[in-house]
């Protein structure tokens, strides 16, 4: 799941100009937000939240790995 925002964090990151990146990171972050937010709204089988906040830390992760492997790629 957190595939996709791995791979777009990445070609963000690549495409947009040296003093920009950071900027187009934290956008990314800001427009997974509101999704996530719904998405903890929901509970799982067993009635936790747990599920969905995970899912969350996921694509949170996944944005700031693509960051970071733009990064070591020398293109920040």
């Amino acid at each position: 799941m957190g595939i996709p925002f791995f791979l777009v964090s990445l070609a963000l990151v690549k495409v947009a100009p040296a003093e920009r990146q950071r900027q187009v990171l934290l956008l990314l972050f800001t427009g997974a937000a509101p999704l996530g937010g719904l998405m903890t709204m929901f509970r799982d089988p067993a009635g936790s939240h747990l599920k969905p906040i995970l899912i969350v830390c996921v694509w949170a992760a996944g944005i700031f790995a693509g960051y970071v492997a733009a990064r070591e790629r020398g293109n920040v």
